[in-house]
């Protein structure tokens, strides 16, 4: 375990070094003046490419909608998908009776619902094991090689 604990120290000690290398290159590139415009360029072009891609589909679904063309340009088609509206109500009580695989238990709800009761009302089929969970201390500079 020692050795493992010293060759994690000198992993975590190279990793600082890197994440600051890293670091200064990402501070040299942020230093340089055509960095903001080229940043400032793209926001501007992504949103001017959203804008034209929003207008030509609203475009495109008006046009289907008044003489069902779905092929409004040769760079844009329409595909016609199946949307499905339903009563969330309705259909757990159906997939409780016919297709209950479709049912998904939110586990973090019900075991923050089973940790509450564990001390007034157990929950009868809920099991308690204790289990280990190992931390290991952030500082480990008393490892590196040469600190005893």
């Amino acid at each position: 375990m020692d050795e493992l604990v010293r060759q994690l120290a000198q992993a975590r000690q190279n990793l600082t070094g890197a994440k600051a290398a890293y670091q200064v290159l990402v501070d040299e590139f942020n230093e340089r003046e055509d960095v903001e415009q080229a940043t400032l360029d793209v926001a501007a072009w992504a949103d001017q490419v959203a804008e034209l891609e929003s207008l030509i589909r609203q475009g495109a679904e008006a046009q289907y909608e008044a003489v069902k063309e779905k092929a409004p340009h040769p760079a844009v088609k329409i595909r016609i998908t199946k949307k499905l509206y339903y009563s969330d109500v309705l259909a757990i009580a159906w997939c409780w009776r016919n297709l209950s695989d479709a049912i998904k238990l939110d586990a973090r709800t019900f075991e923050r619902h089973a940790r509450a009761v564990l001390d007034t009302v157990p929950l009868k089929f809920v099991d308690v094991h204790e289990v280990p969970q190992v931390t290991i201390s952030r500082d480990l500079t008393e490892y590196l090689d040469g600190r005893d």
